[in-house]
């Protein structure tokens, strides 16, 4: 005969689980006779002795509901126990039933949180990593330009779209948007990158379902940014201050006492690019890690009258480091400049930073409003100004390199006969090639070179010419 269950009690379950503590046993079934398939289970835990209720019967075996003893009574218990054997002969199992409900009740909380969660909020979490990651702590103006193409060419047009909807189509409202794709090519580009690398934070922080890059110009944004024609802009010069006026220029630099003044000194007297003085970002092409330049004193050596820079800050790929010759006048100069102890930048305010891109350009700035006010003409490109009709400032790279050349080769005093124009365009960092691209010809050019340092550095110093 099979064996008939006990109908359970309070007192029989706490004899039994008086007993089960006292045993050796880890597990105890109490099968409970006034409803079929409800039982108690007793089971030891490294925290002591849970006591829980069980439904077993039509195909199941699970906890009824994770109700447990004596919290839930017995009465109660068989009464879920039933209701649970009539759901399951009716053909929904409740247990079943109650994990899709919570389950369709997250998904539809977390549809609603994706949905609040728009493009302007993820685009304000994901500059915030980057920013205390430190990704541009060595790039001050990077995270300044991100900010600024965020609110002024992006969050204006799709601040409000949920970053889970967002797609190529709003990345195209915001290329049309004042004419950025057209206009300004090279700002367009930069903030299809910013929209990629928000979606993608978006994605990995589990608001956005897709894995993609919107802004790629792939598919169907490529198909209708096609159709637009970018406007071509028309290439000028760097504007620059005439060779006859650079004596003039380089005494009212004088009037201002500032590291950055001294540094447009500097990078007239060594007719060298403002990215190759200033403090500018660059990567590493082997190692691909990034790190910050500009002059060292370490790159110096005052004796022998030059300065070492790397080719990667030169951007001469497969070349040596590019050797500036300093002129007697370059020397005195850089000898003059107050260090800061433990410091390695010539260039620095505070001993710690060396002075970014613009000071120079600013001290021109200055420089122009002292003219103003003493009613004298501006240091203007004329030339440039005419062209775009507007007043173009002089600029430092034109001033140091374009004049610099333009004077080594001027009709005046003969200049044009007395310089190797090639040691000029070496000067430069222009290297001419030949029909071998350059395998015959790799001249150095020393002397002539520092000819030409010295001539130029006399002339901007004193105004006089080599046969004066």
């Amino acid at each position: 005969m099979p064996k008939v269950s006990v109908t359970l009690t309070d007192k029989s379950i706490k004899n039994a689980l008086r007993a089960f503590k006292q045993s050796t046993s880890r597990k105890k079934r109490l099968c409970d006779g006034g409803c079929k398939g409800l039982n108690l289970i007793l089971l030891k835990t490294n925290s002591g002795t849970s006591v829980r209720w069980e439904v077993r019967g039509l195909g199941v075996e699970r906890s009824l509901y994770g109700l447990t003893y004596p919290d839930c009574g017995i009465n109660e218990a068989r009464n879920k126990a039933r209701e649970y054997f009539a759901s399951l002969r009716s053909g929904i199992d409740p247990l079943i039933e109650k994990e899709r409900i919570k389950q369709e009740q997250a998904e539809q909380t977390q549809e609603t949180i994706k949905q609040a969660y728009t493009f302007g909020k993820a685009s304000h979490d994901w500059f915030e990593m980057v920013r205390k990651a430190d990704k541009w702590i060595n790039d001050a103006g990077g995270e300044k330009k991100a900010e600024i193409n965020l609110r002024c060419h992006i969050l204006s047009v799709v601040g409000d779209v949920p970053i889970n909807e967002f797609t190529w189509r709003h990345v195209y409202d915001v290329m049309m948007h004042n004419d950025l794709y057209r206009c300004k090519s090279e700002q367009a580009k930069k903030c299809r990158a910013i929209i990629n690398q928000v979606c993608l934070y978006a994605h990995t922080h589990g608001y956005r379902d897709a894995d993609d890059e919107p802004a790629r110009l792939t598919g169907a944004l490529k198909a209708k940014l096609d159709l637009v024609v970018p406007v071509k802009k028309e290439k000028g010069h760097e504007p620059r201050v005439e060779p006859d006026d650079i004596p003039e220029f380089f005494a009212q630099i004088d009037e201002f006492d500032g590291m950055a003044s001294k540094m447009l000194k500097f990078c007239i007297l060594t007719a060298s690019r403002p990215g190759m003085v200033q403090k500018a970002k660059h990567t590493n092409p082997i190692t691909k890690t990034s790190f910050v330049t500009a002059v060292r004193w370490e790159d110096i050596d005052l004796d022998a009258g030059t300065w070492t820079v790397s080719p990667i800050v030169m951007k001469m790929k497969g070349r040596e480091e590019f050797v500036v010759h300093l002129s007697s006048y370059a020397i005195a100069f850089l000898r003059s400049i107050p260090r800061f102890e433990g410091c390695p930048w010539v260039f620095t305010r505070d001993g710690r930073n060396p002075i970014g891109a613009g000071a120079m350009a600013r001290v021109i700035d200055s420089m122009n409003a002292k003219r103003r006010a003493r009613g004298l003409r501006e240091w203007i490109d004329e030339k440039e100004s005419k062209r775009l009709g507007r007043p173009i400032n002089a600029s430092p790279h034109g001033t140091a390199r374009s004049s610099f050349r333009t004077w080594l080769t001027t009709d005046k005093h003969k200049n044009y006969q007395r310089f190797n124009l090639e040691a000029i365009e070496l000067c430069l960092a222009h290297f001419v090639g030949d029909e071998y691209g350059g395998g015959y010809n790799r001249p150095d050019l020393s002397d002539s070179r520092r000819e030409c340092m010295e001539a130029w550095g006399r002339y901007c110093t004193t105004g006089l010419y080599p046969d004066e």
